[in-house]
């Protein structure tokens, strides 16, 4: 009998071990796999934050670019809006210049016809030779304007 108690206390012994490595290397599988997502973790945080870091500057550098066009557009709208005064101011000055021309030439139209009718008053009255002279000079200096 005591062959049979070896025997199975060999058995007992190889299914003891059996199964301390099979729960050894399960626990070692287990605690490998914590440690594994532990780093895995640490690393997906730290992945996480620099993205989120460099999505800030990111957005920072795109506000402030942002904001230099704001400035551009608006610089632009004020010198347009210049330029448009500056245009404005020089129309109403050459429609000055052309009113004051045109009434200079409405004036001295006016006073061409009015010596021109003078001179014809005048030459009827006197019917000289002289006030005729003036009259068709006059007359004819108020028919080509």
């Amino acid at each position: 009998m005591y062959e049979d108690d070896n025997e199975i206390s060999y058995i007992k012994l190889g299914i003891t071990l059996t199964i301390s490595i099979f729960i050894a290397v399960l626990l070692a599988n287990v605690i490998s796999t914590e440690i594994s997502k532990g780093i895995f973790e640490r690393e997906l945080a730290i992945a996480a934050k620099r993205a989120s870091e460099s999505l800030r500057v990111e957005s920072q550098l795109i506000k402030q670019e942002n904001i230099k066009r704001e400035e551009l557009r608006v610089q632009e709208r004020i010198k347009n809006n210049q330029i448009r005064q500056q245009q404005s101011m020089a129309q109403a000055e050459q429609n000055k210049l052309n009113r004051i021309k045109q009434d200079r030439i409405d004036n001295a139209r006016t006073l061409r016809f009015q010596t021109c009718k003078f001179w014809q008053d005048q030459y009827q009255k006197t019917k000289r030779v002289d006030d005729r002279i003036h009259r068709d000079n006059s007359c004819k200096a108020a028919n080509n304007l």
